[in-house]
Formats: C-alpha cells, structure tokens, sequence
C-alpha cells in the first residue's frame, strides 16, 4: 500500500469508532500478505487475503454495522472467544472491484460466515441464554416463522395486533416477509418485504407504494475484529441516559421485517435481561416440537414499563437457536399488555423456506409491476 493510499485510508477511518490501536491494525492488515503467524487466534478464524478483507470493509460501511457493535460478556471476554469446536465457517461469493482500477473486471471472491452448531444436552445458564438471543443469527441458516405480535401503547390506551411471516436465507442474504396490521382497522398497515440478496424492497399494499431498502448481511467472521467491543453502548430510545456497560448490539438483522421480534430477538434481550437478578431461568420444555428454555421476568426497568404498560413477563426461547417463540408481558393487574407468539417454526430446512421465498419474491415482484404499470390485461 502507498503512503499516499495509507494516509487516505488513516483519515476515512478516522470517523468511525474505532480505537487509535485498532484503526493502526486495520491498516497494517491491508498493506500486508497475513502470514500462519499472524493469523487471528479466535477458533474458527481464518486469515483473510486483503481483498477479502477490502470487501468485508465494504459490506459494513454499507449497512453500518460498526455504529452498533458486538455482544461482550462483562469481565471483557468477547463472543468469538467462546466458540468451541462446533463452529464452522459458512461461504458465500461476491464481486468486487478491482484495487485501484475501475476498468478492470469484478473479481470473485468468497466471504466466510460464522455458524455454530449448539448441543442439544448443554447446561444453559443466563450468561449462555443471553449470549444466544443476542447472536442468534450464528445459530441458524434457514427460518420459516409465522407469529403474533401484540403492542400497547399505554398514552394512547392502544394496543395493535399484527400478524408477521419470516422466510430468511442467511447464506444468501435472501429473505421474504409479510405484516398484517388486525387492530386496530383505522390506518392498518399491510406490507410485503422481500429481499433478493442485492437489493430490498418494501411494498405497502394500502398505499401502493415501493421503498427501495438497504440490504443487511450476516457478520463475516473477520468483521468482529473491526469492531469495537469494549465500549458500552447508549440504547436507543434512552436519549443517552442508561448505558448497559459491557453489553454490545448486533445490527446485522436477517432482511426480514420484525426480525427483532422473534428471529434475532436481541433487542428484547438487552431490553429484559441484562440485570441477572431480575429475572429467572426456569428449566425446559418443548413447544411447536422446539426444545425451549423458560424464563421468567420478575421485574421490567421503569423506562419499559412506562413505554409497553408491563411490569413483568414470560419468555420460551429456543434452545438451539435463541429465536424467541412466546413471550407475554402483564401489567400489575394481570391484563396481557405485550405479547410475541409463534404458531409455526421450521429451521434449517433449506429446500422449504427456499421454496417459499422463491414464491414470495415472485408475488412482491408482480405486485411491485402492477404498482408502476398497471395491471395487465
């Protein structure tokens, strides 16, 4: 790498929030071949090209993965360092350009994904329950989910019913969903998202209008280095008023509308579950054929409770995966305020989401033609 390109590269980086030591080992990994010494000691690491590493840049300025960070454990240990012998590495192949030179042709290359096999007999703790609804997305690659999702606003006195169907891809970055607003019937919304891996679309079927979105991927596993995983994070809504020291969120969401519901619940997990002594992990059970971990929370900070009308809680979490299958929030009258509940689950089937997703996308995509020219005759 030149002085000149060095230099450059220096002053971009210079607006993200990285450390003085981590934006220097950005740039020393770009400007040299990495060596069997070199490479990253995590399990499961393996040592990028600098086109990889280019391209992985890339795809995060893209969908702005760095402003939200990583999960860290609190004594400091980082997610990528509790991965056992389970993990593997997941492969998909992009273009990019070549270095430098915008005539010459796109060069393939292969990003390398992260995905863990959980065992079925591990001992969960909430240290382990956490860490999985907070990177649920290593757990899986297909999903097909349909749920319910209640809200209540307690200023308005308003609570809204909507009925949500996720189809996700994480290889691909595919994924095809559906919103159906119940209640209340004025200004209901009813939406159609789909994803086809290079671009996102968002159709409402009552305005008739198309919204062209910022696709996400799933975080290669040489992205967790260009993280910042140290810093606690402020949540959003909290106006920088509560920071949860040690704990980091995920923005790399499957494309797939109300994700953070039920699919990557790690919101609600930063949201319930941060204080341990709030809340209680109760044992297993099976529901919809799934192996689920029971929590009980006891006790909802007060921001929360002012905002969904609850004050505590019921969650079954998905063992395997941390895809949150039920969760039900009440208020101190007992009266069923907030509520996630899935009625159908398949994981890792890939020919049945593929199948449907491919369906999906055709329906959105013959929706969107009728929205620009009409329907045909």
């Amino acid at each position: 790498m030149k002085l000149e390109d060095r230099a450059t590269l220096r002053e971009e980086l210079s607006g993200l929030r990285f450390s003085k030591d981590a934006k220097e080992r950005i740039i020393r990994r770009l400007s040299e071949e990495p060596t069997e010494d070199a490479a990253p000691k995590h399990h499961g690491r393996i040592a990028f090209r600098v086109a990889l590493i280019a391209a992985a840049l890339t795809l995060v300025f893209a969908v702005g993965g760095f402003a939200s960070g990583l999960f860290n454990l609190k004594d400091g240990t980082t997610y990528a360092e509790l991965a056992d012998s389970s993990a593997v590495i997941e492969s998909a192949v992009i273009a990019v350009p070549a270095d430098n030179n915008e005539s010459e042709p796109e060069t393939a290359i292969e990003i390398e994904y992260r995905r863990i096999y959980a065992d079925e007999k591990e001992v969960m703790t909430q240290e382990s329950t956490v860490n999985r609804m907070l990177n649920a997305v290593d757990y899986y690659d297909h999903a097909s989910v349909t749920f319910t999702e209640q809200r209540y606003l307690p200023k308005d006195g308003i609570t809204y019913l909507y009925t949500v169907v996720n189809d996700v891809e994480l290889t691909t970055g595919r994924g095809y969903s559906t919103v159906v607003q119940s209640q209340p019937q004025e200004n209901a919304i009813n939406l159609e998202f789909y994803c086809n891996g290079k671009i996102a679309i968002e159709l409402d079927l009552n305005k008739r209008q198309i919204e062209t979105l910022t696709p996400r991927h799933r975080m290669t596993a040489e992205e967790y280095d260009f993280l910042v995983k140290d810093e606690p994070i402020h949540y959003y809504g909290d106006e920088g008023g509560n920071v949860y020291e040690g704990w980091n969120n995920r923005a790399d969401w499957p494309n797939a509308w109300h994700s953070s519901s039920c699919i990557m619940p790690n919101l609600f997990a930063l949201d319930l579950l941060v204080d341990g002594s709030c809340w209680t992990l109760d044992g297993e059970s099976e529901y919809l054929g799934r192996t689920c971990l029971d929590l009980t929370v006891k006790t909802v900070d007060e921001y929360f409770q002012e905002k969904w009308g609850t004050t505590h809680f019921t969650l079954k979490v998905d063992k395997l995966t941390g895809i949150l299958l039920e969760m039900k929030g009440y208020d101190d009258e007992e009266v069923l305020r907030k509520a996630v509940i899935v009625s159908e689950i398949t994981i890792d089937d890939p020919e049945y989401t593929n199948a449907r997703i491919d369906a999906g996308i055709e329906h959105a995509e013959a929706l969107k033609h009728e929205f620009i020219y009409g329907k045909s005759e």
